[in-house]
């Protein structure tokens, strides 16, 4: 798939197969992002060139820095990736990744939060990723007023960009008075007056790609729909990028997880809004929006808001319904044959819901057996003992830290302390933010104390090899 190069040539998209490519077992349905490009020049996009961080761990799991901070409303996704056929060394994930269980020592991110291995991804390769999706309510995105801070580069428009293609902009989200409803404006503009088409010639290298698309072919694939959500977005002065991985797949039922072919790569958009960070919204017909989106957080959260949509075109245009009471008048056998057909699309959807609430319920009685912030410090105490520190009932959470300190200097054990004690005897509640950087620094300091007691073990091993 082109779209995981240096460059994305947009006039190239080459034949993808049906060959499974990974299997992915998630604890709900989302896009698996790869590369994110913010250089549109007019024929394509580029990456950005700065080298990516890298992040190190003794064991798992990666502690992924987020991009930026993001609403607390959400809920934790956990995927697990099996890998079929080798693949380039991206690890996909959905935004915004938290944790990463891969196996190796180190991984790379980018300023974007995408995420590399450090070696291609071969098949038989396994990892886990566990991402927070934002829950999003849709009437506290109209409200933002404030105009969005974030990277000009996340602005940028090529030089000599038709001025058309900025006043279409404008005329077709002149009456909208937020930000978002400019986006779904564009969104619903590009899926209901432009066709999805593999099989389109390539465009003239002399035109500005996102101009011949709007004005011209009026047809193309999902790199066109998405280029051309993000021009509009950014001449309206909205901060947007294109992101290239793949679509859910198509699910299992016999074995739960969710196949991933060749032909499922895809280009989707992210927007940026205060308060709630990189958002994703997906212009191309025929594609269901990514899980992110919309303030429903029910499991078919998705479907839900796919079928809105369908009901809004169907009003707008009754066509179909007319084609079907003639259909009935002048052919019952045809009118039969489609009866039937819906009849099995209806009862197979059901038994999928069905499933998938079973499911849901079942991850939901496991959530709540997990443990919270207070038990956080119960594992402390665990291993503390680990250490060989004798503990007594009375002792206070500083006077544990101090007695660990003694034992292995752990930094990250004062700050946890410090935000345990705001949870235990402050007057304020720890926010979310807190809880999550409570989490990991209790992840760091286990993994501190399992390398300080295996190397205590190793040096034992050592000085009796010399007896």
């Amino acid at each position: 798939y082109f779209g995981f190069s240096s460059y994305l040539d947009l006039n190239i998209r080459g034949k993808l197969s049906d060959e499974i490519l990974f299997v992915v077992r998630s604890s709900s349905p989302n896009f698996y992002r790869g590369l994110v490009f913010v250089q549109y020049d007019g024929r394509g996009w580029r990456l950005n060139e700065e080298k990516p961080k890298e992040i190190t761990a003794v064991s798992p799991p990666f502690l992924i820095e987020w991009e930026v901070a993001t609403s607390q409303f959400s809920h934790e996704l956990i995927q697990t990736y099996y890998f079929t056929r080798e693949q380039p060394n991206i690890i996909f994930a959905p935004y915004q990744a938290d944790l990463l269980f891969f196996p190796s020592f180190s991984v790379w991110q980018d300023k974007y939060s995408s995420l590399r291995s450090p070696f291609l991804v071969t098949e038989g390769l396994v990892y886990t990723v566990v991402s927070r999706i934002p829950y999003v309510n849709e009437e506290v995105l109209r409200k933002i007023k404030t105009k969005p801070e974030i990277g000009k580069e996340n602005l940028q428009l090529p030089e000599g960009l038709p001025n058309r293609i900025k006043k279409l902009a404008g005329k077709i989200t002149e009456d909208t008075d937020n930000n978002y409803d400019k986006i779904l404006a564009i969104e619903s503009y590009l899926e209901e007056n432009y066709l999805y088409n593999l099989d389109i010639p390539p465009f003239p290298t002399e035109e500005d790609t996102v101009d011949y698309f709007l004005f011209q072919e009026k047809e193309g694939y999902c790199e066109h729909f998405a280029t051309t959500f993000v021009v509009l977005a950014r001449s309206l002065g909205i901060p947007a990028r294109l992101v290239a991985g793949y679509a859910y797949g198509d699910y299992n039922m016999l074995t739960g997880y969710y196949d991933v072919r060749g032909k499922d790569a895809h280009a989707w958009a992210e927007v940026y809004f205060p308060g709630f960070g990189w958002l994703s919204f997906n212009p191309t017909p025929g594609f269901s929006e990514p899980v992110s989106l919309r303030d429903n957080p029910h499991p078919f959260g998705s479907f839900l808001t796919f079928f809105k949509k369908g009901l809004e075109r169907l009003k707008k245009n009754t066509g179909f319904l007319q084609y079907f009471a003639g259909l009935q008048g002048q052919n019952k056998i045809l009118a039969n044959i489609f009866i039937f057909i819906v009849f099995v699309f209806v009862l197979v959807f059901s038994v999928m819901m069905v499933l998938r609430i079973l499911r849901a319920n079942e991850e939901k009685k496991i959530k709540e057996k997990t443990i919270g912030f207070e038990d956080y410090y119960r594992v402390l105490l665990k291993e503390a003992r680990r250490l060989g520190v004798i503990l007594l009932p009375s002792f206070t959470p500083r006077e544990v830290s101090v007695l660990v300190r003694s034992k292995i200097n752990i930094a990250e054990t004062e700050e946890f302390i410090n935000i345990f004690e705001k949870f235990a005897y402050g007057k304020d509640k720890i926010t979310f933010l807190e809880e999550r950087r409570g989490k990991k620094l209790l992840f760091v300091i286990i993994r501190k104390i399992e390398s300080h007691i295996k190397a205590l073990k190793e040096k034992k091993l050592s000085e009796s090899g010399k007896i």
